[in-house]
């Protein structure tokens, strides 16, 4: 694992003065990752072309990780798409899918 990234979870919404919700970010931990991109993909929406990066981190077990939180990883910040995965059901290693955030 040679990537360090820190992974992070939603802290309380608050309404704005216009009434609408925002979602602070606090860090839960700093770890060592393997972080590997797999698909990169580009769709039409709303007439314009997004490009979509989807990617699997590596981590230690850790059961505090659920598929609220999200990963910042360099300037990128990657959002779980599904909850974690425990490898083989050892507690040893997570599998995280994310998908890149826009």
């Amino acid at each position: 694992m040679r990537h360090r990234i820190t992974i992070q979870k939603p802290t309380a919404s608050a309404a704005d003065s216009f009434g609408e919700t925002t979602t602070t970010w606090s860090d839960l931990g700093t770890v060592w990752a393997f972080v590997l991109p797999l698909q990169s993909m580009e769709r039409w929406q709303a007439a314009r072309v997004n490009a979509e990066i989807t990617y699997e981190v590596a981590i230690r077990y850790w059961a505090a990780v659920d598929e609220t939180h999200r990963i910042l990883w360099g300037s990128r910040t990657l959002e779980l798409a599904a909850p974690p995965i425990d490898v083989d059901g050892l507690h040893r290693e997570m599998r995280l899918m994310c998908r890149e955030a826009a």
